[in-house]
């Protein structure tokens, strides 16, 4: 009787020792999301001053937009990881 108790505790304590194969899958990002951010614009040949200007503020803007699809694809990771 005592070996048959044996053996049913160990039988029950065996499939605690088995491992578990679990896949994630991460669903793809939103095309919008995983666009590349922009080279910055560079100034023309013999740029004046009101050149230097437009190209700033090109270059601050595509910066700024780079930034919060950086931001938004990073709480779209997280959400997913929920």
């Amino acid at each position: 009787m005592e070996k048959i108790a044996i053996t049913l505790l160990l039988s029950l304590l065996l499939p605690g020792c088995s491992s578990i194969n679990a896949q994630v899958k991460t669903p793809p990002l939103p095309a919008s999301l995983s666009r590349p951010c922009l080279d910055p614009a560079t100034l023309p040949e013999g740029a004046n001053m009101g050149d230097l200007l437009d190209v700033a503020v090109a270059n601050k803007l595509a910066l700024l937009e780079c930034a919060a699809r950086h931001d938004e694809t990073v709480r779209a990771w997280q959400h997913e990881g929920r």
